[in-house]
């Protein structure tokens, strides 16, 4: 895989301020701003542990080739739509071609989908696009497993406990034990190169 950007974030976040609050034992309002930042953090650490979505968004995954089996298996999930499947051909004046769902590809595996491309000698040495949309709670996904809002709730209050451990322009710090503990089972192995 090249590459995988989220080209538009969670707009309502899994864990509420008010919850984030509660949790925390925080009363008040003086500190909202920093719960939001401590929220939106926290589900980013949680994401990038499970290699799940927590929340609804929109993902573009870039693979540089398409693996000899024609099956893609897509990061993030879980899946509640594909946007679009192109195929972009960086050495010619091609551009890019617009792939047409049960036909020139499949999707297999919901809500945990793979792609599995058709016409594979066409497209093998073909850079993938594929924009979709993720995230638990979403139409035709599962509920967010209380376990990973949980993490996330353990993890805010470990941020707002111990605000001293971060040094701006590093990373210090990593998901608390007690998160990864909750998030583990959820975690998911992401696929991030075929094997050609």
């Amino acid at each position: 895989m090249r590459n995988v950007y989220v080209k538009t974030d969670v707009t309502n976040e899994p864990v509420s301020i008010q919850e984030a609050k509660l949790f925390c034992k925080v009363s008040g309002t003086a500190d909202d701003a920093l719960f939001s930042l401590f929220i939106r953090q926290s589900r980013e650490w949680v994401e990038q542990y499970t290699g799940c979505s927590l929340a609804e968004k929109t993902i573009v995954a870039e693979f540089d080739r398409i693996p000899n089996s024609g099956t893609i298996e897509l990061p993030q999930g879980p899946v509640k739509s594909i946007t679009s499947v192109k195929v972009v051909y960086e050495d010619t004046d091609d551009g890019e071609e617009t792939l047409d769902l049960n036909d020139d590809y499949y999707v297999t595996k919901s809500p945990w989908s793979e792609i599995r491309v058709a016409y594979l000698g066409l497209y093998h040495r073909s850079t993938l696009r594929v924009e979709y949309i993720v995230g638990y709670g979403s139409t035709n996904c599962p509920p967010l497993p209380i376990a990973l809002k949980v993490a996330m709730m353990k993890d805010i209050l470990d941020q707002s406990d111990n605000r001293e451990n971060f040094v701006s322009g590093t990373i210090l710090r990593e998901l608390s034990n007690n998160s990864k503990e909750l998030a583990a089972p959820y975690r998911r192995n992401p696929w991030f190169g075929p094997e050609y």
